[in-house]
């Protein structure tokens, strides 16, 4: 096993106020190039962080997308090249930080974004030093190597993994999550529930991979739904734990969940973190016989009584508690009806399987069995949580 990790970390409340400036000096950045996102521009949350960066911005960039496409990277990676900036400050969620990554790749490598697509593996790391802020927890981008982008000409959700994604360093505050809407938090933190259990339940799954795993699921199982009501040491546990299991999967991998979720959010427009919540209990049901003890030890870390059999439901039962609609549901509110839906599952299991995710998965599915998790999850809707329920129809 052979995992690489940001060089430097500060991983507290406060730490862009106490540790930016420092890391950038250690980084030798003295003109970072900043990426943001639109409302973290307009809320004046990403001034207040290039506020404490010490040295002067050499540009603010805020035209990222929520779901990073081929051709918003390829215009970052120029005006990346374009301000002779020294090095690169990503603050955000998970887009903003996946664009800079992919775009620091491009401005010095070259080439477009499919040219890293997986199983391409990019292990020389970019001579331009990239810093990540989140203002969420879930993505893990901070720590991981990886990055994701939709394809402009295809539509094809990539991902893209190597050494060259994961950042020099990575800045962790809670306190800028504070105040974030209960639904980003829900999905942003349910995101990191799957990236922690699906790399300790992954076939690639390893020593390193379990222990920064197990503190994840462990944190989050206490910090989750506090997080979610706003509570700061909710927050300061998220904020850790998204860390953590960022690693974790970065040394381990994901597995189906992550597999279908691509293709949800590629072609319905399913924001990443809702589309792992949705699908997270019917394929973890589905997942549970491959490692029935390694589901166990999920369980207890998240302090399910009942073992691995009783975590579906618990998943379920915390998408509802923490207000997460159905994919049905979902998927109205973006104008995707059952038919159109239907008309995008074979499409979509066939990209969850290129991926390469579900190989890693403890029971390895066939296109049909994608396809018929994706017509169960539809019907199922996020309370329900059992195979067993569609099954009996």
């Amino acid at each position: 096993m052979t995992t690489i990790l940001p060089r430097f970390v500060a991983v507290c409340r406060g730490a862009a106020k106490n540790e930016l400036a420092n890391v950038l000096a250690k980084c030798g950045v003295s003109r970072p190039f900043v990426v943001t996102d639109p409302f973290l521009a307009s809320s004046g949350k990403a001034q207040a962080v290039v506020e404490q960066m010490g040295v002067a911005a050499a540009a603010v960039y805020s035209d990222t997308v929520a779901d990073p496409t081929s051709d918003s990277i390829d215009a970052l990676a120029a005006a990346i090249k374009a301000s002779g900036a020294d090095g690169v400050v990503a603050v955000g969620g998970g887009s903003p930080i996946d664009s800079a990554k992919l775009a620091v790749v491009l401005a010095e490598f070259g080439g477009a974004c499919r040219d890293y697509k997986a199983p391409v593996a990019t292990d020389a790391t970019p001579r331009t030093p990239l810093i990540a802020v989140p203002t969420t927890a879930g993505t893990g981008a901070e720590a991981t190597r990886f990055a994701v982008a939709t394809d402009s000409e295809t539509g094809e959700k990539m991902l893209c993994a190597g050494a060259a994604f994961v950042p020099t360093a990575a800045v962790v505050d809670a306190a800028l999550a504070d105040g974030a809407p209960q639904g980003l938090t829900a999905d942003t933190g349910v995101d990191a529930l799957c990236h922690a259990m699906e790399a300790f339940v992954s076939k690639r799954h390893n020593a390193f991979a379990d222990g920064f795993a197990t503190v994840a699921l462990q944190e989050i199982g206490r910090a989750l739904e506090p997080a979610a009501a706003d509570d700061p040491a909710g927050r300061d546990g998220m904020a850790k734990a998204a860390f953590d299991a960022g690693v974790a999967f970065s040394a381990s991998s994901v597995t189906l969940i992550h597999g279908m979720s691509r293709p949800l959010g590629a072609r319905c427009h399913v924001a990443h973190g809702r589309a792992n919540a949705v699908l997270a209990p019917l394929v973890t049901e589905f997942s549970l016989a491959g490692a029935e003890r390694r589901y166990d030890h999920v369980a207890a870390c998240l302090g399910v009584s009942g073992g691995a059999a009783a975590l579906p439901d618990h998943l379920s039962s915390l998408n509802d508690a923490l207000g997460v609609p159905s994919l049905a549901s979902t998927l109205g509110e973006r104008g995707v009806d059952e038919r159109a839906f239907e008309d995008l599952v074979p499409t979509m299991a066939r990209e969850a399987l290129a991926s390469g995710s579900p190989n890693n998965n403890p029971v390895i599915p066939s296109q049909a069995d994608i396809e018929q998790l994706y017509r169960e999850i539809y019907h199922a809707g996020a309370a329900e949580g059992r195979l067993a329920a569609a099954s009996a129809a």
